[in-house]
């Protein structure tokens, strides 16, 4: 499996993770029964990916890599905040902020491994 395939399921994993804590957190109780446990399962495929990239690529990475991911991890916590605003009498703080909290911590801390398999292909 190529760098750039796992970056595409990393990518595709944190889109519907995202979704579903956005949609968790917008929706009024009760929430379905089933939302928790696929929550988990997709936080364990998530970490398992990041693991997988990082090792594929080489851990710690490149200087360049991370000069790289600068931009990145200075920009999204910045619009996340202004987008958690402009939405904030529509979401559920109590759920919204622990699946942030994790989600971002590991977007983050892969984007240096995302741009360097990006970059090796």
């Amino acid at each position: 499996m190529s760098a750039r395939t796992i970056v595409m399921a990393l990518v595709a994993q944190g889109l519907v993770s995202s979704g579903l804590l956005v949609w968790a957190s917008a929706t009024p109780p009760p929430l379905p029964r089933w939302g928790g446990p696929l929550d988990v399962a997709i936080a364990l495929s998530l970490a398992a990916t990041v693991f997988i990239l990082q090792r594929l690529v080489g851990w710690p990475p490149d200087s360049s890599d991370i000069r790289r991911a600068y931009a990145t991890i200075a920009t999204v916590p910045s619009v996340v905040i202004v987008a958690i605003w402009l939405w904030r009498a529509h979401l559920d703080f109590n759920i919204l902020l622990p699946g942030l909290a994790w989600r971002l911590f590991l977007l983050l801390y892969a984007v240096p491994a995302v741009l360097a398999a990006w970059r090796r292909g």
